[in-house]
């Protein structure tokens, strides 16, 4: 997962775009699976995933279909000690905080396609949205029984005119 080319919001000189950001209020008590699923794909097979599973986070490039050796994981991100999270996500840009001095930037050319370029695993042009799960993978699973998110908040946002 490679950074060539990557810019955009990811400093405040370029923050003309907005990021959507995401806070989860984490259950201090119940924790289970997933916790938070983001895609910006309808098919599990071709898009970016970010997949929060307790107590760790996956993110998945690009066409790497959920196959682990291509895939970065966080440790611990949401642990049983963590109760607030929050994610930014833009184009080819996520970053991830918590409540226990997490603040991580992934600036990769194969993580989410939201401005309308070209993507080799569909054969077309990026749908220029994303899908996201609380307590659920997308597809759910029917046997999957998650829980730990207690509320989740939305909104636009530049985090570098926030801090």
């Amino acid at each position: 997962m490679g950074n060539e080319g990557c810019f955009g919001c990811t400093k405040g000189p370029f923050c003309g775009r907005r990021l959507l950001q995401l806070d989860l209020d984490l259950s201090r008590n119940r924790r289970r699976d997933t916790l938070l699923y983001i895609t910006d794909s309808h098919s599990k097979d071709d898009g970016a995933i970010v997949h929060a599973v307790f107590p760790h986070v996956k993110i998945y490039p690009h066409n790497s279909a959920g196959n682990s050796s291509s895939h970065v994981m966080i440790m611990g991100v949401t642990n049983s000690r963590t109760n607030k999270m929050t994610v930014y996500i833009g184009n080819q840009f996520m970053r991830m905080t918590n409540d226990n001095r997490l603040d991580e930037n992934f600036c990769m050319n194969d993580l989410f396609h939201l401005n309308g370029q070209f993507d080799p695993g569909s054969g077309g042009m990026s749908p220029n949205e994303i899908t996201i799960g609380i307590n659920r993978q997308i597809p759910q699973s029917d046997e999957e029984r998650s829980f730990g998110v207690c509320s989740a908040s939305l909104k636009w946002t530049c985090p570098w005119q926030e801090t």
